[in-house]
């Protein structure tokens, strides 16, 4: 079953220097869709997502120069 569930979202990112080969990163993200979709895992809900979401993202960057 295939089911689409149009979308708007806005992200952001900063990146920040610890030291001069490594960096730390924080990225987030923010929308909405057009409605709540479901994931079911033998007849039980196993995850949703939808109406509004949100992402929040820590990590670490190794500059390869």
């Amino acid at each position: 079953e295939d089911l689409v569930a149009p979308m708007i979202y806005a992200t952001a990112a900063a990146s920040f220097k610890v030291t001069p080969s490594f960096r730390v990163a924080a990225e987030g993200m923010a929308g909405t869709s057009t409605h709540d979709m479901v994931v079911r895992i033998a007849n039980q809900p196993a995850a949703h997502w939808g109406v509004p979401l949100a992402s929040l993202a820590l990590r670490g960057e190794w500059v390869v120069q």
